[in-house]
């Protein structure tokens, strides 16, 4: 899997909490969230963009998560497909347990795509669309 930031991950990450206090606590915290998360799910969430944080229309998906032979065993896959505003796309990407559940996907279109980067939490995944002024949430039905 390829490393989409290319090392520029945890220097974004700052940016995208709102808290100190958001950060994990302790080494179960990130076992906790990656196996509420573990396998298929259906998901909602919504991005935001340009310097006033425009919300835009709901996105739905369906994401998978799991741990890939062939990857290091800290790395688990995500992967899925939805629609929005704009249209389908695919999700492709992978989340990071040595990083603290940083993760880096690319949300693709037909004609183009976004890179994202963020945080996995318990309530779902937080993070930035890569160069711009945008921010996104999504969040599981589980």
């Amino acid at each position: 899997m390829v490393d989409f930031l290319g090392g520029r991950r945890n220097a974004l990450l700052p940016a995208i909490l709102p808290s100190p206090s958001l950060t994990p606590v302790s080494p179960n915290y990130l076992e906790r969230c990656l196996a509420q998360f573990e396998g298929k799910h259906d998901w909602v969430g919504y991005y935001t963009y340009g310097p006033n944080r425009h919300c835009d229309n709901p996105m739905s998906l369906t994401l998978s998560l799991s741990r890939v032979d062939g990857l290091p065993h800290h790395t688990h896959e995500l992967s899925g497909n939805g629609v929005d505003r704009v249209g389908p796309f695919t999700i492709q990407g992978t989340v990071d347990e040595q990083s603290e559940g940083t993760f880096c996907f690319v949300k693709q279109y037909r004609a183009f795509g976004w890179e994202y980067t963020g945080m996995i939490l318990p309530y779902g995944l937080v993070g930035i669309i890569v160069l711009g002024h945008s921010g996104f949430g999504l969040g599981s039905d589980i």
